[in-house]
């Protein structure tokens, strides 16, 4: 986290500033995820999750919290992206467009909200560093108050179009979530990427960060 990683995903993603796209009518879900990226812990505390409502995922070390607004309407794609403190919290939030309006033909029913966490995969030989967009969570703008299982089913389905969506250098892909009750097989999976423990992902996004090596779920 840091301005340094913060540049560099607007240099990759190849965005500018959409300041003129933020509008009364899309000012709900842009105030809903703002507070999300605000409000997401900086540090891992011992989480108390029920196994039935929750899910998780792993967390990246080098990591950048942002979400990618999709319109049923052509070119109003909106990215917020966090804007990290000296300690690692989001202080604000900025909001930004692809700068190649081919970027923005991805074709959905309704306004689609999804939330993902940057990070940068590392070949086998770690010469050669990739950005990649991680998509953990999402939700039609129509039904904001869907279950983290629901939820994950919906982004399930677009697997396919998620997995092809791509800004500027950085692809989009939907990363693996599962039962809270797995946090011992996030902490060992081999990834192309350090991680920081868990992603415990809650209802109504009061999302919290836990270690892997304890259990993130409720007795």
């Amino acid at each position: 986290m840091g301005l340094a990683m913060t540049v560099y995903a607007i240099q990759q993603m190849g965005l500018v500033s959409a300041s003129e796209r933020l509008c009364a009518e899309t000012a709900a879900v842009v105030a809903a995820c703002t507070r999300y990226l605000k409000e997401l812990p900086a540090t891992s505390t011992n989480v108390q999750a029920d196994s039935t409502e929750c899910l998780c995922t792993w967390r990246p070390e080098t990591v950048l919290d942002m979400f990618v607004l999709l319109s049923q309407k052509p070119n109003r794609t909106l990215i917020g992206i966090s804007m990290y403190n000296a300690d690692g919290e989001c202080a604000g939030v900025q909001y930004y467009k692809p700068a190649a309006s081919s970027e923005e033909s991805v074709s959905t029913n309704s306004d689609v909200v999804l939330l993902g966490q940057m990070t940068i995969d590392n070949a086998s030989d770690a010469t050669i560093a990739r950005p990649v967009l991680l998509i953990y969570d999402g939700f039609d703008t129509e039904r904001t108050d869907a279950s983290p299982h629901a939820r994950y089913a919906a982004l399930q389905n677009m697997q396919a179009s998620i997995n092809a969506l791509a800004f500027g250098h950085v692809p989009c892909v939907l990363q693996w979530v599962g039962s809270t009750e797995a946090h011992a097989r996030v902490a060992s999976m081999p990834l192309p990427h350090k991680t920081v423990g868990c992603l415990v992902l809650k209802s109504h996004l009061a999302h919290e960060l836990a270690p892997c090596t304890e259990p993130a779920t409720a007795p």
